[in-house]
């Protein structure tokens, strides 16, 4: 069993999330390009599964942990990530489509 905390900070995260989706993404505008903002640690399970309408994320250098299928489905994505990053090593290990952000 996870401890509290754990648990605490996996809502916290998918929280985050979800405001971000909605802050980013609503009926009137849709934008292509989301950029998360430095200070996150974790992308929870499935968070943008299957979602197509997404060409770009941009992944802050703080991130740690990308959950199970987080962007499983997400045909036209290509993450932006910094070099050395956990989110850089997370692409390659997954075969996932990437682009290095220069400094």
């Amino acid at each position: 069993m996870r401890s509290r905390a754990y648990q605490a900070a996996k809502l916290a995260g998918l929280l985050l999330i979800c405001f971000l989706w909605l802050f980013c993404f609503t009926d009137s505008a849709r934008a292509d390009t989301l950029v998360l903002p430095e200070g996150l640690t974790v992308i929870d399970e499935e968070a943008f599964m299957g979602d197509t309408s997404i060409t770009s994320v941009v992944l802050p250098d703080s991130l740690r942990v990308i959950g199970d299928r987080a962007f499983a489905g997400c045909t036209s994505l290509t993450l932006q990530v910094y070099s050395g990053s956990y989110a850089e090593a997370w692409a390659i290990e997954n075969a996932f489509p990437y682009l290095v952000i220069n400094d």
